[in-house]
């Protein structure tokens, strides 16, 4: 069977390049083309990801990649060929990834782009479009989502990610299948446990416990990129196998998730691990306060935070870093992540290589931005430590810091680091290029690149960086190498540029400070609403507490006239029985107490409670210890106090009484309710053993 020729859209993200590596590293296809907005020079790639970047990279895909509203020229010249053929597998992981967007860039780099690439896909006839979608457009249950569970998406982000997936099951022309991961992690990832490990390095140097919101048993379910990119091109090779006989009309959905079940004790375990610190929860109440004013809370949190991250960032001396302790609303939200990931086991097989959530591949995300960040807090310029850093192939400190002292004297050793190869900034995806796989000579470059040009005003960059810049700046979409070598400034122009960039930081720091101080009555205005509206809901709950115990009082002043009426009553009772029983004497007659009952002036009526009882308290006298007092509800039988009795006497040889008035319970008397027996709101019952 030969080799399938692979387009990775998305290709220079997290997946994308984990994908790639793996691709190129089991030699797996006959060709792959990488697509993204993103450079890889401006990517912060590791060194796995670096090594599969560094393949050639020919036939570079150049032309009007033109930034409109549908980009449809740009995604047909991603998916046409040279040799005339059409890809085998395409991976769809280009779309928006960041929280807390407009609804606008969500559907734009969303639902438009993955309908679009799906469109395209579908009209040349690949064999399979794996599309990444995400977990967090389950309902947030405590319980497992499987993937035919009900969908409700809790984020803006997951709403959108529904939406495309809707888009793709309308499309019967298209061989699709469809990933749905937890929360991803691992080198290269921003988002996730990331910038939950920034902030425990955060509190390390405050000196302060770390505590979330909610409690420690949320669920945060996860899965490694690892998985996430060898499970996407396992399940692509299972479909064109064997999957798309069993997908019928429908589309074939799997869950990605490690059997970690992670929570937030369960990253925080390994937190208190890696940084020696104390973290802990702020539980149900305080959280429950926090989610009325969510996002005046997130904006003090992350205020918190993003300036003792700045303050170690400026005393290592790094002046760029991708990390950020930045949390997102969305995601302090009580909702759970509780994901199902054993279909793809089951039906392709597929085994987890990161199965559970360690302490080592937590440290695995940090370690290589930290020995570089170690490596600049010593005085080398950065320029340097990443020229060492690429020649060491990310082997660790040790190996860096040789290279550099090595390579101290070196003429060229300030000098920027040259592009690898050719890429553009889109709106849509740009072609970054195309990898050919091992043993392929097609279409190597004759010429050293020496710059990176705008092919829209023709200007030249030094590195990716500036073109970047440029890109951003004035939305140019297409750029390609130049063999055109940029002169260097002269002292004149280097002081003009240099007095330039003065004035612009000069008026971008005024802009700041009016920003700042905007910003600030801004905060003040939240501050006391949220303040009053506190207020106002202590006052609620105050007045909510003396109403409750005002009616308390009232209904206890209540049942106790009502005890002592009945009191009253059996005390007159009780003396028309006497004199009853003493008239019997005299007259020489025998007392009969069933005719004593007829002829005895029957007690003064008590007139029942005007409330209606729920419940009743009832106290029973044993006849040995103390007695036993329950609250029952006015429709429970007498039974259900015999058998409350039975159970704490561990005897149910015994019958139930009352004095007031004086009465013995009969079988009969059970099956009736306490309300029925004028047993409410409470009475006293005696027990009489068998």
């Amino acid at each position: 069977m030969s080799k399938p020729s692979v387009l990775i859209l998305g290709g220079v993200g997290v997946v994308g390049r984990f994908l790639l590596a793996h691709i190129l590293k089991n030699d797996l296809a006959s060709g792959v083309r990488v697509v993204d907005k993103a450079l890889p020079q401006t990517s912060y790639l590791d060194e796995a990801a670096e090594k599969a970047f560094q393949n050639p990279l020919p036939s570079a895909v150049k032309g009007p990649f033109a930034a409109n509203a549908l980009f449809t020229a740009s995604i047909k010249r991603c998916f046409t060929r040279e040799n005339g053929e059409e890809f085998d597998y395409v991976f769809n992981f280009a779309q928006e990834t960041k929280y807390s967007q407009s609804d606008e860039i969500y559907k734009e780099r969303v639902v438009t782009l993955t309908s679009l690439c799906a469109q395209e896909a579908a009209s040349r006839g690949v064999k399979v479009f794996v599309h990444l979608s995400t977990g967090e457009i389950y309902d947030a249950d405590k319980e497992k989502s499987t993937e035919d569970s009900k969908v409700k998406p809790w984020t803006l982000l997951a709403k959108y990610k529904l939406q495309a997936e809707e888009e793709l099951e309308k499309m019967s022309n298209l061989d699709v299948v469809i990933l749905r991961p937890a929360m991803l992690y691992g080198p290269g990832a921003m988002l996730g446990i990331t910038p939950r490990l920034i902030i425990g390095r955060v509190y390390k140097e405050l000196q302060e416990e770390m505590k979330f919101l909610w409690i420690k048993d949320l669920r945060i379910n996860t899965v490694h990129v690892l998985d996430v990119a060898l499970a996407s091109w396992q399940v692509a090779d299972w479909y064109v196998q064997q999957g798309k006989s069993r997908a019928g009309d429908g589309v074939i959905l799997f869950n990605l998730c490690d059997k970690s079940d992670t929570n937030q004790e369960t990253i925080n375990e390994h937190i208190r691990s890696l940084f020696g610190i104390e973290t802990g929860f702020h539980g149900t109440v305080i959280s429950n306060f926090a989610r009325l004013n969510l996002e005046s809370v997130t904006e003090d949190i992350n205020e918190k935070h993003v300036k003792p991250w700045g303050d170690l960032l400026a005393k290592a001396g790094i002046t760029s870093s991708p990390l950020t302790p930045f949390l997102d609303k969305e995601l302090l939200y009580n909702n759970a992540l509780s994901i199902d990931g054993t279909k793809i086991e089951r039906v392709v097989g597929y085994q987890y290589q990161r199965p559970y959530v360690t302490r080592e591949n937590l440290q695995e995300i940090i370690d290589n931005y930290q020995a570089i960040g170690q490596l600049i807090s010593m005085g080398f310029p950065e320029v340097r430590v990443q020229k060492a850093w690429k020649a060491t192939n990310g082997a660790g400190l040790q190996p860096a810091m040789d290279w550099l002292l090595a390579h101290s004297d070196d003429p060229n050793i300030d000098d920027p680091i040259p592009p690898q190869h050719s890429g553009g900034k889109l709106t849509a995806p740009s072609v970054v290029g195309q990898a050919q796989s091992a043993g392929s000579q097609e279409g190597k470059c004759e010429q050293t690149a020496q710059s990176l040009k705008c092919d829209d005003c023709g200007k030249l960059f030094r590195d990716a960086a500036g073109a970047e810049r440029h890109a951003m700046r004035t939305e140019h979409t297409n750029f390609s190498e130049s063999t055109m070598a940029i002169k260097p400034l002269t002292e004149e122009e280097k002081a003009q540029k240099l007095k330039e960039l003065k004035e612009k930081l000069a008026a971008k720091r005024a802009e700041r400070e009016l920003l700042e101080k905007e910003e600030e009555k801004s905060k003040e205005k939240v501050r006391r609403k949220t303040g009053q509206e506190m207020a106002a809901i202590k006052e609620k709950i105050e007045q909510e507490e003396m109403r409750k115990t005002l009616e308390a009082k009232r209904r206890e002043k209540a049942e106790d006239k009502a005890a002592k009426e009945r009191v009253l009553a059996q005390i007159a009772a009780d003396r028309a029985e006497r004199a009853a029983r003493q008239a019997a004497q005299k007259q020489g007659k025998p007392y009969d107490p069933e005719t004593a009952t007829t002829t005895t002036p029957a007690a003064p009526k008590v007139a029942a409670p005007k409330k209606d009882y729920t419940e009743t308290r009832i106290q029973i006298r044993l006849d040995r210890g103390a007695p036993l007092t329950q609250v029952f509800k006015t429709d429970d039988t007498l039974s259900a106090v015999h058998d409350y009795v039975a159970s704490q006497r561990g005897d149910s040889s015994f019958k139930l009484s009352s004095n007031f008035p004086r009465k013995l319970f009969r079988e009969e008397d059970m099956s009736k309710t306490l309300k029925e027996l004028n047993l409410v709101p409470s009475a006293a019952l005696l027990i009489v053993p068998q």
